[in-house]
């Protein structure tokens, strides 16, 4: 209870999502023409996810609802003993390099097997000037 006191005061301190997933693991592989993202999140639902990409940032938002047995009837319902697994509203920023593409046409989100994947396209490279090229002096 007094973890969940200070959970609450956090929350109206900071706001409703100011908490970080515990098990976000998130990996970020760079290739030739974009960013993948991969970022776990056990237990979730699709439909439980929000993603959204602004000034480099990428927000991921969800929530994991509260689970609970209602045996109902004369049944005892039982208490936890321990209860470690995180349930409620979360958010994990990240920050992306700056030469993402933030048209969010460009961007591919899937989810499969609690792993949120998400693939950002790069900015597209423009033209270097080749060295060695002779520069008129007027």
């Amino acid at each position: 209870k007094h973890l969940d006191a200070l959970h609450d005061k956090f929350g109206q301190f900071f706001g409703e999502h100011a908490y970080e997933f515990p098990s976000c693991s998130t990996d970020i592989k760079e290739n030739d023409d974009n960013f993948e993202v991969h970022v776990d999140l056990p237990g979730l639902k699709k439909e439980d996810i929000e993603l959204s990409l602004k000034d480099g940032v990428l927000s991921v938002n969800g929530e994991r609802k509260y689970e609970h047995e209602d045996k109902g009837g004369d049944e005892k319902s039982g208490q936890y003993y321990r209860q470690e697994r995180y349930h409620g509203k979360f958010v994990r920023n990240i920050m992306l390099p700056d030469n993402i593409n933030e048209d969010v046409d460009k961007i591919l989100a899937t989810y499969h097997d609690g792993v949120l994947n998400i693939t950002v396209a790069k900015k597209e490279a423009q033209k270097e000037v080749e060295k060695g090229n002779k520069i008129d002096i007027l």
